[in-house]
C-alpha cells in the first residue's frame, strides 16, 4: 500500500505556505527514501502534472519518496497571464538564498519525520536534485549522514543568471559548497544537458570535482537536453526524459 500525505507547513516567505508531500510504500521492504528537490522558482504543482509528480508516481511502487514546493507569494497557475519573468519577480521578489535554504531544510525535516513515523529510520536517503536542487542536496549531507547518493541534474556551482534575481543576490561562493562536501563519502552523479543555457559544462564539472572523498562519482553529458530536462534538441520530450531519469536513479 502506498500511503500519501500532502500538507502545508510554515515557510519563511510570502504566504509562508511550504507544501510537503510524501508517498510511503508501507508494503515494500525497501528502506530507501528518495527526496526530489526542485530548483529556483520550481513549479512542483501546476495546472498539469509536473515531472516531480511523475517521478514520485514511478518510484513509489518500489520505494518511498518525498518532495515539496517552497514558499512564495503565489503559484504560477494562479496568474497564468504573467510571463515567466513577471512571475519570477512578483512571486519571489525579495526572497533571499538563505530564505530558500531555510524552506528546504524545513521541508526535508518534515519528509523524514513522516517517513520515520511509518517505517522508522531510513537506511538510505537518495537525493534527486534539479538545478539548484542539486546544490541543496550537497548542503544536506552535513545534516543527514544517511544520504548515500546524490543525483544532480542541471546543477553547477554557478548559474548564468543576473545576481539581482531573487534568490541569487546573496548566492554563496564555491567554497561554501566545497566545505559542505568535504567529508561526504557517498555517491555523486552530475548530469548536464548539452543544450543547458543556465548551467555551463564547466560549472557542472566544477561541482563534480568538489566531492573529493566520494566513494563513486560520475559526470554525464546528455546530448541535446535543456536545463529543465524537458526538451531534447528543442523538441518537448519530457515523458521520454522522465523515463530516462528513472533508469538512472533506480540503479542499485
Amino acid at each position: 500500500m502506498i500511503k500519501k500525505n500532502k500538507e502545508i507547513i510554515e515557510g519563511v516567505f510570502g504566504r509562508k505556505e511550504l507544501i510537503v508531500e510524501v508517498h510511503i510504500n508501507t508494503d515494500s521492504r525497501s528502506k530507501k527514501l528518495y527526496i526530489l528537490l526542485h530548483g529556483a522558482y520550481g513549479k512542483v504543482y501546476h495546472n498539469q502534472p509536473t515531472k516531480y509528480e511523475a517521478l514520485a508516481t514511478l518510484l513509489s511502487p518500489h520505494h518511498s519518496v518525498g518532495f515539496y514546493q517552497t514558499s512564495r507569494n503565489f503559484m504560477q497557475m494562479e496568474k497564468p497571464h504573467l510571463s515567466y519573468d513577471e512571475y519570477r519577480e512578483q512571486s519571489f521578489g525579495g526572497k533571499k538564498f538563505t530564505d530558500e535554504w531555510e524552506d528546504v531544510q524545513r521541508a526535508i525535516s518534515q519528509i523524514v519525520f513522516r517517513y520515520r513515523a511509518e517505517k522508522g529510520d531510513p537506511e538510505e536517503i537518495i537525493c534527486v536534485g534539479f538545478s539548484m536542487g542539486g546544490l541543496w542536496s550537497c548542503l544536506l549531507t552535513k545534516k543527514y549522514e544517511k544520504i548515500t547518493k546524490i543525483y544532480a541534474f542541471g546543477s553547477g556551482v554557478r548559474f548564468n543568471l543576473p545576481s539581482h534575481y531573487p534568490l541569487f543576490e546573496s548566492f554563496p561562493s564555491v567554497g561554501y559548497f566545497r566545505l559542505a562536501l568535504s567529508k561526504y563519502k557517498g555517491e555523486l552523479h552530475v548530469i548536464h544537458g548539452s543544450n543547458d543555457d543556465l548551467t555551463s559544462q564547466s560549472s557542472a564539472l566544477a561541482l563534480f570535482k568538489l566531492a573529493k572523498l566520494s566513494m563513486h562519482r560520475s559526470y554525464h553529458e546528455w546530448h541535446g537536453v535543456d536545463h529543465q530536462f524537458s526538451y531534447l534538441n528543442n523538441v518537448a520530450c519530457e515523458n521520454h526524459l522522465i523515463k530516462k531519469i528513472i533508469k538512472v536513479i533506480s540503479r542499485e
